[in-house]
């Protein structure tokens, strides 16, 4: 998980395929990504700035950061922590 994170990080842009309104649109959510490690419990964060209505699932973007398959996406648990910026979304694995 640590080389999918790096490898993630290392580059300058990161495009998500989502289906937006019946249409496939790409985006690049690198800038959007603030913070995504490992804590030491072994739980993934992520904070992130919302894209508005072309912003794709975390589910998505976690799957492609991850290498995650259908079935490994469907199994995460996703929790929304409190955050005191009013403009990103802090979330816990």
């Amino acid at each position: 998980m640590n080389c999918a994170i790096a490898a993630f990080y290392s580059q300058q842009e990161f495009f998500i395929k989502t289906l937006k309104k019946q249409q496939w649109v790409q985006v690049d959510v690198r800038p959007l990504v603030h913070h995504l490690g490992l804590k030491p419990d072994g739980s993934l964060e992520i904070a992130i700035q919302p894209a508005g209505e072309k912003m794709p699932r975390l589910t998505d973007i976690l799957g492609d950061i991850l290498n995650l398959g259908d079935k490994q996406r469907k199994l995460l648990r996703i929790v929304k922590l409190s955050s005191s910026h009013s403009q990103s979304s802090d979330t816990e694995l």
